[in-house]
């Protein structure tokens, strides 16, 4: 099952993500790191506020990260597409 608590980010898995992405930007390439809708196994049980916080401690994280590209789930849902720009927007605005 792993990591679920979206109040909690795992330390050990963000850790890598930036590796990852140091090794992309010193060899050139862009990572793609893809949003998923709220059907998906790992955030199942998270309440909508969760995951809105979830995605202010991604955001902030990245912010200014060359070469990463944000890919949003072909599942999502009108609403959520809607809701994740939203909180681009106010993310990008602090």
């Amino acid at each position: 099952q792993g990591h679920q608590d979206l109040s909690l980010p795992n330390p050990a898995f963000f850790q890598h993500l930036d590796w990852l992405l140091k090794q992309t930007k010193r060899r050139g390439l862009v990572m793609a790191i893809a949003v998923v809708g709220a059907d998906a196994d790992w955030l199942a049980g998270s309440t909508p506020a969760a995951r809105h916080e979830f995605g202010r401690y991604l955001a902030r994280r990245y912010r200014g990260v060359k070469g990463l590209q944000w890919l949003r789930s072909a599942r999502a849902e009108a609403r959520e597409i809607e809701a994740g720009l939203r909180l681009e927007g106010a993310v990008i605005r602090e």
